[in-house]
């Protein structure tokens, strides 16, 4: 029951960004800032609302780690610029 509701909040947060277009009004963080209170307001438990999105969590491991390596092989010019 929760992925539909999860990704009908991340498409709308989509949305939005990309109507206001400030940092601010990223897409996760209006996701979540919808989806606790919501979560809270029904009393979901994180189990549940975990058990309900468990596959998105296992397409998102791997995606990670693909990001993770373009980001490594960079890191000598990451390290160039200052940032530690």
């Amino acid at each position: 029951m929760w992925l539909p509701i999860t990704v009908a909040v991340f498409f709308f947060a989509r949305f939005v960004a990309m109507k206001v277009k400030n940092p601010i009004f990223n897409p996760l963080l209006i996701s979540i800032a919808i989806l606790i209170p919501v979560l809270v307001w029904f009393d979901v438990s994180f189990d549940t609302y975990y058990a309900d999105n468990e596959w998105i969590s296992y397409l998102l491991q791997p995606a990670v780690v693909a990001l993770a390596y373009p980001l490594y092989e960079q890191l000598p010019q990451i390290r160039q610029t200052g940032v530690s």
